[in-house]
């Protein structure tokens, strides 16, 4: 058996990083998926955040 596997990774990280994920997603659709733990991404506002920087 063969096979070819190819996974393209980008990793951002830093300060103030989670403000560009609109920017950074624009260049690969116009949908999105977030996919987080149980509730400390809510609770500590990132998944406003990125909600938020996904619709501008």
């Amino acid at each position: 058996m063969r096979f070819d596997f190819y996974l393209p990774v980008e990793v951002l990280f830093g300060s103030g990083r989670l403000d560009t994920l609109g920017e950074v997603a624009k260049r690969y659709g116009y949908r999105a998926i977030i996919i987080t733990g149980k509730n400390s991404t809510k609770e500590n506002g990132a998944l406003e955040r990125a909600i938020h920087s996904l619709k501008k």
